[in-house]
């Protein structure tokens, strides 16, 4: 990871996730190279990015109440093009997947997830 702390926003109204995130990125968050913070909904994630907080990365549901994901990054694609949104669903069909790549995810992941690929990705991109 890069000398500045890298700054995840994961957007997903499923609980569980925020501690799975937590015990599994527990070394970088606990050295404070990583923050990671947790809304249930994309609204909260808009309100996190238009107060100026600097984020280098998204991981969002798409099943969501309020504004689903693929909603979510027709926004991000508009208004923050530049910082690289993955989609986390319980749902890996093709037509899914096709569609988030369609409309500008960097990637998609299939719940349970498989950190070790979430934590290539991040490392990756905090490279950059």
């Amino acid at each position: 990871m890069s000398d500045k702390q890298f700054h995840i926003v994961v957007v997903d109204d499923e609980q569980a996730i925020e501690m799975l995130f937590k015990a599994f990125f527990d070394a970088e968050i606990s050295s404070q190279e990583m923050k990671i913070s947790y809304v249930s909904l994309a609204s909260k994630c808009l309100d996190i990015l238009d107060s100026g907080e600097s984020v280098q990365l998204i991981l969002s549901d798409i099943n969501m109440p309020e504004m689903n994901g693929f909603e979510f990054l027709d926004i991000m694609k508009e208004k923050y093009p530049a910082i690289p949104v993955f989609m986390i669903s319980a749902y890996g069909s093709k037509d899914y997947i096709d569609k988030a790549t369609d409309k500008g995810a960097k990637g998609f992941f299939v719940k349970p997830f498989d950190f070790d690929e979430i934590k290539t990705k991040v490392e990756e991109i905090a490279q950059k």
